[in-house]
């Protein structure tokens, strides 16, 4: 069971890595590392922290709505801040592709 487990996780981060090369290997990885990594991640937490939200906010206890009501509103500035890193991320990756629609690198 651990080794199964030991031997997932090897998968991914390999899959995180780069084939050897240029300057566009580093791309390549911080690009995986976001949308393989830190994307999903991120996700997980914003899901986590409304549910908890949600949850703390059927309490009849005043205090913990109060609790689930600030959980809430931060759970969707992260979804916010979460959705907003991923398109300017999508584009810069875009900006900086050959082929683009843009001008050659003048402004």
């Amino acid at each position: 069971m651990m080794k199964h487990m030991l031997m997932d996780l090897v998968l991914k981060v390999a899959a995180l890595l780069p084939a050897a090369g240029g300057a566009s290997d580093i791309t390549t990885y911080f690009q995986n590392l976001f949308n393989n990594g830190i994307k999903p991640v991120s996700y997980a937490v914003a899901v986590f922290f409304f549910s908890w939200g949600a949850i703390e906010l059927m309490f009849p206890n005043e205090r913990s709505q109060d609790r689930g009501k600030a959980a809430l509103y931060r759970a969707l500035a992260g979804l916010v801040l979460i959705l907003l890193t991923t398109a300017i991320a999508t584009i810069f990756s875009q900006a900086g592709s050959p082929g683009s629609s843009g001008t050659s690198g003048t402004w």
